[in-house]
């Protein structure tokens, strides 16, 4: 008789930006803008990214932060910065700088890298490195 145990492996956090806006679209010279950017994780497990806000015409950083997503899930993360001291039209975009980190907590220990692999055996997830 052979004696068995289910295996999940779980996919690994994907983090991508969905939606990105900003407000006030009109502003005068130095004003603050809000930058709003709906990220997504299409992964089993929360995953955490870097990302920045920037200026394309000269690549200058405008605004940046980290942010956590829970797994199949998305959130919106809400950053401010100071328009251009030039009057102009901008393209201002939004991208994710970062690898996407994985973090699972067995409950004992906890895991936090770059690179994880993730199975979940009989109700209980096993991290490497």
């Amino acid at each position: 008789m052979a004696v068995c145990q289910t295996l999940t492996v779980l996919k690994p956090a994907e983090i991508t930006i969905l939606d990105f806006s900003l407000n006030p679209t009109n502003i005068e010279v130095g004003g603050t803008v809000t930058a709003t950017i709906r990220f997504s994780n299409s992964g089993d497990v929360q995953g955490t990214a870097d990302f920045r806000v920037f200026r394309q015409d000269n690549d200058q950083t405008l605004a940046s932060g980290s942010v956590t997503v829970p797994a199949n899930s998305s959130v919106e993360k809400n950053v401010s910065f100071n328009a251009p001291g030039t009057s102009g039209s901008y393209n201002i975009c939004a991208e994710i700088v970062s690898n996407v980190r994985a973090r699972i907590d067995t409950g004992s220990a906890t895991a936090e890298d770059r690179s994880l692999g993730i199975i979940e055996i009989n109700g209980k997830t096993m991290v490497w490195v």
